[in-house]
């Protein structure tokens, strides 16, 4: 169904149709690899690609994960290999220090790359060492700023930020949202929009 009304919407249209796959079996252990810096047992890289079909998000979720927790050599029917990339980025989230996961939690509520100030007005404390920290585990980066401006960081994948954005209760979520909107009305020159 989906398919014919996504035929029916372009039409007429100059528009190609792809059907994604996902990558073989061999370049999953590439990709795993150089996730991991290092090669992966052949076995766990088997059983990588077999859970992930090949999806490239899914294996680098999973390869982090296992990494993070020293699991890359454990043998592949002993692997914690969850059954979703959500799953996947929900356990890396999980196994962070509580105020590296509370700080991608009350991150995710800017829905756009964030400072530490406003980090700090969502009631991060030091975000700055917090930071560095999920920064080289991959969660979050630096983008690019102009001069005098102050760092700014986004997640780096969107679906990161979704599944932290999820682990929020409802009252909190809706508090950091009324402190994000203070923060912004706060700054020079608010966007009504934004706030």
């Amino acid at each position: 169904e989906v398919e014919r009304l996504g035929r029916d919407l372009f039409a007429g249209a100059d528009a190609l149709h792809a059907r994604l796959q996902g990558l073989p079996p061999s370049q999953v252990a590439r990709l795993a690899a150089s996730v991991a810096g290092r090669p992966l047992p052949e076995p766990v890289a088997r059983a990588v690609a077999e859970r992930t079909a090949g999806n490239p998000l899914f294996v680098r979720e999973i390869v982090l994960e296992l990494a993070d927790a020293g699991l890359l050599d454990r043998a592949p029917e002993r692997l914690p290999l969850p059954l979703t990339v959500e799953a996947a980025v929900q356990s890396r989230l999980d196994h962070l220090l509580p105020a590296e996961k509370e700080l991608c939690k009350r991150a995710a509520v800017w829905g756009r790359p964030f400072s530490a100030a406003e980090l700090t007005a969502l009631g991060v404390s030091g975000p700055g060492p917090l930071l560095l920290g999920l920064g080289g585990r991959g969660i979050v980066g630096a983008v690019g700023r102009a001069p005098r401006e102050e760092a700014r960081y986004a997640f780096r994948s969107t679906l990161i930020a979704d599944v932290a954005y999820r682990m929020l209760a409802d009252a909190l979520r809706a508090e950091l949202h009324r402190r994000a909107a203070a923060c912004l009305a706060a700054g020079a020159g608010p966007e009504a929009e934004a706030v």
